[in-house]
C-alpha cells in the first residue's frame, strides 16, 4: 500500500490509473531487466509478464540484485517474479522461462500488451521483438549498455526508426586460415583453444569453423608434397590414447607446429613459430602453487608460465575426461560454460601454450575468460540509469506525450555537450529498412550455380534478415517452406537448379513475424565476404531522413571502438 500511495502522489491520480492498468511485457531479466522490473513495481505498474530463457548464475549476483545465492540454477524469470512480489504483494507478475522467439509468443500474444520493454543482449532476439512490436503496432522501449556506455530509445511503427533501421555491428569473425595456421593476436589463440575444447569434449558440428590441424589437401594447395597422417576425429584419437595429456600436447604444440614450419611460403613475411617440448616442462603430475610476478596480484590476473600452463592443461584435461566419460542419459557432450573452473583452465592453458609457440603475448585467466565467453563489461550503475530512463519514457507514452520521448545516450567520455546524458530527438523511419519499410525490398547478389536453397535459408533469411520461419516463393512455385513436412524440399539444390535466374523475384514471408520482403536476384561470381552473397536495399532514401540519421549511429561507433580496444592495451607488444 505504501508503494501505491507514493506512486499516486508522484504521478497524480490520472496517470496512476493508466499505469496501474497498463499491461507490460518485459523481455530479459539480466542487468537492465532487473532494474526495469524494480522500477516498474515501485512506480505502480501491476500487470507484468516477464520472459527470459536464462538461469541464475553465481556471476550474476554482483549486479542483478533480484537474485540470491539460493536461487542459483533456477529460472531467472521465475526467480525475479518471486522477488518482485516481495516488493509489492499486489502486483500481478508472471515469469516465463522460455525463448521469446518461440511460436507461442506470436503476434496475438504481443497484442495483449500496451508497452514492451526490451532488456536483451542477444541481437537475434532483439530483432525478433522489434518485428513483433511492428506487427502488433506496439510501442517498444529498447535499451542496451556496454560498460559505462548506454542507450535507450522508443520505437513506434510509422513514427520512429525501428531497431533495424540502422545497421548493427555483427560479431567479429576470424579467417579460418589465420586461426589455424598464422595466429598473431591473443584472440586468435583463444578462439583456437575454445574450439579445441569443443572437438575434444563438446559439440563440434561446424566443419567450416576453426580446424585444429593442417590437412593434406591444404598442404597440396600450398604447393607442397608433404602429406600428414592426421586423425579424422580428434576426439576418437584422444580416446584411443585415453586422453593422455602429454601426447595431446606433443601433437598440438610440437608435431603440428613442425608441419606448419614445413610450409615455407607461410613464413616469408612473418616470424615462424617455435615448437614446444611439453615433456621437458612436465615437472610433476601435481599442480604446484604458481609463483606470481606480483605478490599482490589475484590468481586469475596472473599470467602462467609454460610450466604452469602444462600443469594446468594436464589437470584440467583429466578432470574433463572423467566428467565426459561419466555422462549419463542422452548426454554425450559437455556443455561449454565460461564459469566452469576446469573448462576455463583448459582453454587458458591451451591458448597460452599456442601463444608461447607463436611468440604472442600470453594472457591471464581473467582476460581469456572475457574473450572466450564473449563477455561485455557490465556496470551496475549504468544499468540502473538506463532502466530509469526506460520507465520515464513509458510514462511519457501513457501520458499521451509521445513528442517528449527521445533517444538518450549515456556517455562518460568527453562530448561536445559535456554532459553525461545526451538526449536526441527520435529519428523517423528509414525507407531503406528491411523491417519497417512499407514494402521491404532488396537486391540479392549470388553465384546461382554455387548458392543452395539451404544457403539462402540459413545465411540470408535467418542469418542476415533475422527471420525465424521463412517461406520462399518464385511466382506460384514454392522454393522453401517453414512447415515440417516440406522443410527439407530441394534444400541441397542450387538456386540455378530450381529455376532461379538473374532478374528473378523471390517473395519471402515469415508468418510468425508477420514480415515480408521481396528479393530481386542478380548474378555475381566473387565476393569479399566469405558468405558468398551481398544484399543491397532497393528503396530510395530521402535527403531529409539521411541528414537526421547520423545521430543514431553515435553510440554504435563508440561501442565498436570499445570492443576493438578493450584488450588492446594489455595485449600490445613491447
Amino acid at each position: 500500500m505504501m508503494v501505491e500511495r507514493a506512486a499516486q502522489q508522484v504521478l497524480g491520480l490520472t496517470l496512476y490509473e493508466k499505469v496501474s492498468t497498463c499491461k507490460v511485457l518485459v523481455v530479459g531479466a539480466g542487468g537492465i531487466g532487473c532494474e526495469i522490473l524494480k522500477n516498474l513495481s515501485t512506480t505502480g505498474f501491476r500487470n507484468i509478464f516477464l520472459v527470459d530463457l536464462d538461469t541464475v548464475d553465481v556471476s550474476n549476483l554482483n549486479r542483478q540484485f533480484l537474485y540470491q545465492l539460493h536461487q542459483v540454477g533456477k529460472s531467472k524469470a521465475e526467480a525475479a517474479a518471486d522477488t518482485i512480489r516481495s516488493f509489492n504483494p499486489n502486483i500481478q507478475i508472471t515469469g516465463s522461462h522460455a525463448d521469446i522467439r518461440s511460436f507461442e509468443y506470436n503476434v496475438e500474444f504481443f497484442e495483449k500488451f500496451d508497452i514492451v520493454f526490451n532488456a536483451l543482449d542477444n541481437l537475434s532476439a532483439r530483432i525478433h521483438v522489434n518485428r513483433m512490436c511492428l506487427a502488433a503496432n506496439l510501442p517498444l522501449i529498447e535499451s542496451g549498455t556496454t560498460g559505462y556506455l548506454g542507450q535507450t530509445t522508443v520505437i513506434k511503427r510509422g513514427l520512429t526508426e525501428c531497431f533495424e533501421c540502422t545497421p548493427k555491428p555483427v560479431p567479429k569473425r576470424f579467417p579460418v586460415c589465420t586461426i589455424r595456421s598464422t595466429p598473431s593476436l591473443p584472440i586468435h589463440c583463444v578462439v583456437w583453444a575454445r574450439h579445441l575444447f569443443s572437438q575434444l569434449f563438446g559439440h563440434a558440428d561446424d566443419e567450416s569453423a576453426v580446424s585444429l590441424s593442417v590437412n593434406a589437401q591444404e598442404l597440396r594447395s600450398a604447393e607442397h608434397d608433404l602429406v600428414t597422417d592426421l586423425p579424422k576425429s580428434l576426439r576418437k584419437w584422444a580416446v584411443s590414447l585415453n586422453f593422455d595429456p602429454y601426447k595431446i600436447m606433443h601433437k598440438l604444440f610440437s608435431e603440428d607446429i613442425h608441419t606448419l614450419l614445413s610450409m615455407d611460403t607461410l613464413w616469408r613475411n612473418r616470424n615462424p613459430p617455435q615448437p614446444l617440448n611439453c615433456y621437458a616442462h612436465a615437472k610433476t603430475e601435481k599442480v604446484q602453487s604458481p609463483v606470481y610476478e606480483n605478490p599482490h596480484c589475484l590468481p586469475d590476473q596472473s599470467v602462467w608460465s609454460v610450466d604452469e600452463c602444462v600443469d594446468h592443461f594436464c589437470r584440467s584435461i583429466k578432470e574433463l575426461r572423467d566428467r565426459w566419460e561419466g555422462l549419463t542419459n542422452d548426454l554425450t557432450e559437455l556443455l561449454w560454460d565460461k564459469d566452469d573452473s576446469s573448462m576455463m583452465q583448459f582453454v587458458t592453458a591451451a591458448a597460452n601454450l599456442r601463444a608461447y609457440a607463436f611468440g604472442i603475448p600470453a594472457s591471464n585467466l581473467f582476460e581469456i575468460k572475457a574473450l572466450a565467453g564473449s563477455i561485455i563489461p557490465a556496470i551496475a550503475t549504468t544499468n540502473a540509469i538506463i532502466a530509469g530512463i526506460c520507465v520515464i519514457e513509458a510514462l511519457h507514452i501513457l501520458s499521451g506525450d509521445f513528442d517528449k520521448c527521445q533517444t538518450t545516450f549515456l556517455k562518460t567520455e568527453k562530448n561536445s555537450r559535456n554532459r553525461l546524458l545526451v538526449p536526441e530527438k527520435l529519428v523517423p523511419p528509414n525507407p531503406k529498412c528491411y523491417a519497417c519499410a512499407e514494402q521491404p525490398e532488396a537486391k540479392l547478389f549470388v553465384n546461382l550455380s554455387k548458392f543452395t536453397l539451404e544457403d539462402l535459408r540459413s545465411k540470408i533469411l535467418i542469418g542476415s534478415l533475422g527471420m525465424l520461419a521463412p517461406d520462399v516463393c518464385m511466382g506460384p512455385k514454392l522454393l522453401l517452406s517453414s512447415e515440417e513436412e516440406h522443410a527439407g524440399i530441394n534444400k541441397a539444390k542450387t538456386l540455378k537448379e530450381v529455376g532461379v535466374r538473374p532478374g528473378s523475384l523471390l517473395e519471402v514471408e515469415d508468418f510468425l513475424q508477420d514480415h515480408k520482403i521481396r528479393l530481386f536476384v542478380a548474378e555475381k561470381d566473387t565476393f569479399q565476404d566469405q558468405d558468398g552473397f551481398e544484399l543491397e536495399s532497393r528503396s530510395i532514401d530521402s535527403e531529409e531522413n539521411t541528414s537526421k540519421r547520423p545521430s543514431s549511429e553515435v553510440l554504435k561507433r563508440d561501442l565498436e571502438e570499445i570492443e576493438e580496444n578493450l584488450f588492446s592495451k594489455r595485449f600490445k607488444k613491447n
